[in-house]
């Protein structure tokens, strides 16, 4: 008996587990490809959000647990060194409490900002001239509904 001959009838005689063994083979190639461009369409997706979202921001300087005066700001911006608004904010964790004091929320980030910070966005300030004052406050829909 030749070797080809052995190769021919062993493959007839396991027929069924060499299909079910290419069957196996086949579907996990097909997942683990899908699962690839699925992943590499999320993460492309996640990639045009993100760079949407700070389309208008050059660059930040954040001063971790110290303050850069306002100063720097205008400074930066009479420099030329930007190409567009320079918007200083002041970024803090804080906490948030109803007047009665009765519910508060934790670790809350907390945003100063002026005028400028919204030139960044394009869609321009979303709180109505009528609303704003010297001094006002902002919520978002989930902090609003916890309040």
């Amino acid at each position: 008996m030749s070797i080809w001959k052995l190769v021919v009838r062993s493959l007839f005689h396991y027929g069924r587990l060499n299909l079910a063994l290419l069957v196996g083979v086949a579907l996990t190639a097909a997942i683990l490809s899908g699962s690839l461009v699925v992943g590499d369409s999320v993460k492309e997706s996640l990639r045009r959000n993100a760079k949407a979202r700070i389309e208008g921001i050059g660059f930040a300087v954040i001063g971790g647990d110290r303050f850069f005066g306002e100063g720097l700001a205008d400074r930066l911006e009479q420099r030329g060194d930007v190409n567009n608004v320079v918007a200083p904010v002041i970024q803090v964790v804080g906490t948030v409490a109803t007047p009665d004091g009765n519910v508060r929320a934790n670790g809350v980030q907390v945003m100063g900002v002026e005028d400028r910070f919204w030139s960044l966005s394009g869609g321009g300030n979303p709180i109505p001239e009528t609303v704003r004052e010297e001094q006002w406050l902002a919520v978002n829909e989930a902090l609003a509904g916890r309040l």
